[in-house]
């Protein structure tokens, strides 16, 4: 639950969702012999509780959501999701928990160096102005996928495609991240529901964590109400900081 709580509160400020905190946490600190699927059900239910709480929150703010972009990221990153997950269930079974634990520990490492090297960089790149529906649609599908093959709920990907595609400052982006996670999530979620492709976990768990994320969203969105842009994008990058440190801990677990 204190996982759940600090990863959604920090997640809600900076839209990255809190699952790519969450999943390289519990993946420490869960006992030994944690399947791989039950931490990324338990983070991806939690996600959505947070995200859902945001998003109903943030509708009362005065950072509107621009739904000509959102809306279309969020469709891609749906139907992207459930090839993720698909995709994630064939691979797992194919290479094993362990070396597959390796390999996702290795992509979010790689995903956020990347994100890393660009958000210190950005004052110098020239962000764009994408207006296609079509483009946004693609976006969102590869953002959906990656999200939900590595169980992170969009994260830093989500935000650093809003700042250099979409030319967003770092609140907006913040909120539009939150309203695709959500959708993206939903789906993802139902579609796990409606295939029973559901692992085995503790309904405690489940509970405590889902509390944890709703609280956390609800702190995480007071206090971005008082944070300039420039405030959020420097926590954004102190995040990411920290969970490449979290990644290399993780992938030597495996290890």
């Amino acid at each position: 639950m204190l996982i759940a709580f600090g990863s959604s509160a920090i997640g809600s400020i900076a839209g990255i969702s809190g699952g790519i905190i969450i999943r390289p946490l519990l993946g420490i600190a869960s006992p030994v012999g944690t399947l791989q699927d039950t931490i990324n059900f338990l983070s991806s239910s939690t996600v959505l509780a947070m995200a859902f709480v945001s998003y109903l929150k943030n509708r009362k703010s005065n950072e509107s959501l621009d739904y000509n972009v959102s809306l279309f990221l969020a469709i891609g990153a749906a139907l992207g999701g459930v090839l993720g997950n698909n995709i994630f269930s064939i691979v797992r079974d194919g290479m094993g928990h362990s070396s597959f634990g390796i390999m996702q520990g290795s992509m979010l490492l790689l995903i956020n160096v990347l994100v890393l090297l660009y958000v210190i960089c950005k004052d110098k790149i020239t962000s764009k102005n994408v207006e296609s529906k079509v483009a946004c649609v693609l976006v969102g599908l590869a953002l959906g996928f990656l999200a939900a093959f590595l169980g992170i709920g969009g994260g830093p990907m989500n935000v650093a495609a809003l700042y250099y595609l979409f030319s967003m400052p770092g609140k907006r982006a913040a909120r539009n991240s939150l309203f695709i996670v959500l959708i993206s999530h939903a789906t993802s979620m139902a579609t796990r529901a409606s295939t029973g492709n559901i692992p085995e976990f503790s309904v405690l768990a489940l509970v405590l964590m889902c509390v944890g994320g709703i609280l956390g969203a609800t702190t995480g969105t007071t206090i971005s109400k008082y944070m300039t842009d420039k405030g959020v994008e420097r926590l954004f990058l102190y995040i990411l900081i920290v969970l490449i440190g979290i990644n290399v801990f993780n992938i030597w677990l495996y290890v």
